[in-house]
């Protein structure tokens, strides 16, 4: 066996050996061959045993990292599976009780009573504020009107009749409006009481009349309107005078 070393300007062939007799290298032959940079090479090197070792162990690490990096994939889909239809069930469902933790026994008298004190209205109470009502706010409070009413002297009709005047005026006779047949079929004047019952709640005071205004529920805002309105008018009218409170509902008896 021959082996030779050197490049294109230093040819070298050391050693050889006889059949059974392994080939060697002299010290002075392998450094003669390094100095020249023949002798295998950095490309060709032969690996050592720390470097088989260490390209193991990288092979070995970079195998566990594909496997963690797999498992971490598969359980973030499952989060996201379950953990999804979870929240979008919390968030798009309401479950209610399928029994009341406690119920407070009413009677359907007690009820009934509540609900009708709730909904009654009292002009006495509206006539005991009148005196002190201010004309300026219910100007304010005119503005949910003005979409269908005028309140000048001499405006024209719109959805609704002209108000100039309208405190203790005719029902349903103003010129020119085309009235409700409801309307028509309500007799008597624009009194105090009639017009503070009226705006109120016009539908439960005249069935079927055309004004779809849900109307006003508080008396100091009600009783702030009429003295705005009646300040609309060549001669205003006088003031009525103040009923007297109705009498509280007795206290249900002690059981």
């Amino acid at each position: 066996m021959t082996i030779r070393l050197g490049s294109a300007r230093h040819n070298l062939t050391y050693g050889c050996c006889k059949p059974g007799v392994e080939p060697y290298i002299s010290a002075e032959q392998i450094a003669c061959g390094a100095s020249r940079g023949a002798w295998w090479g950095e490309a060709s090197k032969p690996s050592t045993s720390l470097d088989r070792a260490g390209d193991g162990e990288s092979q070995h690490m970079s195998n566990s990292d594909k496997l963690n990096n797999i498992a971490m994939s598969v359980l973030a889909a499952a989060l996201f599976a379950f953990g999804g239809k979870t929240m979008l069930d919390i968030v798009g469902r309401t479950h209610a009780p399928e029994k009341p933790s406690y119920a407070l026994p009413v009677s359907k008298s007690e009820g009934a009573t509540a609900s009708a004190g709730a909904e009654a209205f009292s002009f006495a109470k509206v006539s005991q504020l009148l005196p002190k009502a201010n004309a300026d706010a219910g100007a304010d409070t005119f503005k949910k009107c003005a979409a269908c009413h005028t309140d000048a002297s001499g405006a024209p009709n719109k959805v609704g009749p002209n108000l100039w005047g309208v405190i203790n005026r005719p029902v349903a006779k103003h010129e020119g409006f085309a009235y409700s047949d409801a309307m028509k079929a309500k007799t008597g004047n624009w009194t105090w009481d009639a017009l503070a019952t009226y705006l109120h709640d016009p539908r439960e005071t005249v069935p079927g009349n055309k004004m779809a205004f849900a109307g006003i529920t508080d008396d100091a805002d009600l009783a702030d309107l009429l003295v705005y309105l009646r300040k609309q008018s060549d001669k205003p009218a006088d003031l009525p005078v103040p009923a007297a409170a109705p009498a509280p509902a007795p206290a249900p008896a002690a059981k």
